[in-house]
C-alpha cells in the first residue's frame, strides 16, 4: 500500500475484486497509509478493503466531506465505539456510508459490550445529511446512541436477516424520529427483491432534492420478507399522519405461487394495517392477486381498503 504522504491530495477510491486470501494481506490500511496525513482530501471510499487502524488518517482529514467505507470484510471488524472516535474531527462531514460483508454482530459481540447504552452522544457531526448503513441491528443500535446527526435527512439501512436478533429497537425509533423532516414524507414504497425487501419514505413525487428514509432487510423468501417488515411497525415510522400513498411493487423474482396464499395471507394484512392511514394504496399485478386473497373474507378490513384506494 502508499506508505508515502500525498498532502495536496482531494479525492480517493480504492477497492478490490480479489478473494484470493493469500494476497488479502497487501491490500490492508494501517496508520502508516498516506503517511497518515491527508489534510486536503475530501473524499474517500473503499470498498472490500481492510482498514486496521484508521485514527490517525481520518482525524487529520478535517476537510473530508464524504466517506465510504463498503463491503468491509468481517475479519476486520471495528467495533462502533472506535468509528466514532475516527468521525469525531470531521466536522465538515456531508455523507457517509459503511457496511459489512456478512454478519459479525452475534452473540461474542454482545457478551463483550456494555448493556448500558450511553445516554447522551458523545460526538457531533453537525453538517451531516446523507448516512447510509448495512450491517447487523445491535451494531447500529450501539453506533447511533454515541453520535448525534441534527440535519440528517436522507437515511438508508440494510440489515442481515435479523435471525435471532431482538427487533424491538427505542435507540433506533429515537434516531429516526428525531429527523426534523421526517413529517414531510407523504409516500411509502414496499419493494420486493430476490434477496431483500425494501420499504422507503419520501416526500411527493416530483420535488426537487427528495429526502428519503429507506430500510431494507436482507432475506430470500415472501414469508421472511413480509414477516420482517411487520418489525417496521415497532419504529412508529409508518403510522406518520401525513402518509398519502402506498406503493408496492415487485421484481421479475416476486414469488407468486397460489400454494402459499392461505399460508402468507395473514402476514400480508399485518403488514396492510401498518398504513391503515394512508389514503391510496398502488399495486403491482403479482403483489395485488396475494393482498386481494388476503383480503377475501375480511370484508370490513376490504372495504376501507377499497374505499381509501
Amino acid at each position: 500500500m502508499i506508505n508515502v504522504p500525498f498532502p495536496a491530495l482531494m479525492s480517493l477510491q480504492l477497492s478490490s475484486e480479489s478473494n484470493d486470501c493469500e494476497w488479502a494481506w497487501l491490500l490492508i490500511i494501517t496508520n502508516s497509509f498516506l503517511g497518515g496525513i491527508a489534510p486536503h482530501l475530501q473524499s474517500l471510499n473503499l470498498r472490500d478493503i481492510p482498514f486496521l487502524t484508521p485514527q490517525k488518517l481520518l482525524l487529520s482529514a478535517t476537510d473530508l466531506v464524504t466517506l465510504h467505507r463498503e463491503h468491509i470484510p468481517s475479519t476486520r471488524y471495528i467495533l462502533p465505539k472506535e468509528l466514532v472516535t475516527c468521525l469525531s474531527m470531521l466536522t465538515k462531514l456531508e455523507e457517509l456510508a459503511f457496511g459489512f460483508q456478512a454478519s459479525c454482530c452475534g452473540p461474542f459481540y454482545l457478551d463483550q459490550t456494555s448493556q448500558h447504552l450511553p445516554l447522551v452522544p458523545s460526538t457531533v457531526l453537525p453538517a451531516l445529511t446523507s448516512f447510509q448503513f448495512q450491517g447487523d441491528c445491535w451494531y447500529l443500535e450501539d453506533f447511533i446512541t454515541q453520535i448525534s446527526l441534527p440535519l440528517l435527512h436522507n437515511l438508508n439501512i440494510m440489515y442481515f436477516n435479523l435471525g435471532w436478533q431482538i427487533v424491538d429497537s427505542p435507540p433506533l425509533c429515537k434516531f429516526v424520529n428525531c429527523i426534523e423532516t421526517l413529517e414531510m414524507h407523504h409516500c411509502a414504497d414496499i419493494s420486493f427483491h430476490q434477496d431483500f425487501v425494501n420499504i422507503m419514505l419520501s416526500q411527493q413525487e416530483g420535488l426537487a432534492n427528495c429526502r428519503k428514509i429507506k430500510f431494507g432487510i436482507l432475506c430470500s423468501t415472501l414469508g421472511l420478507q413480509l414477516s420482517h417488515l411487520r418489525w417496521l411497525g415497532n419504529l412508529s415510522l409508518l403510522s406518520l399522519p401525513t402518509l398519502e400513498h402506498f406503493y408496492i411493487y415487485d421484481h421479475d423474482s416476486f414469488p407468486l405461487d397460489c400454494r402459499q396464499f392461505s399460508t402468507e395471507g395473514h402476514q400480508w394484512l399485518r403488514v396492510l394495517c401498518l398504513f391503515m392511514l394512508v389514503k391510496k394504496l398502488y399495486l403491482s399485478e403479482k403483489p395485488a392477486l396475494q393482498v386481494v386473497h388476503a383480503l377475501q373474507g375480511l370484508s370490513s378490513v376490504a372495504t376501507a381498503w377499497l374505499t381509501m384506494s
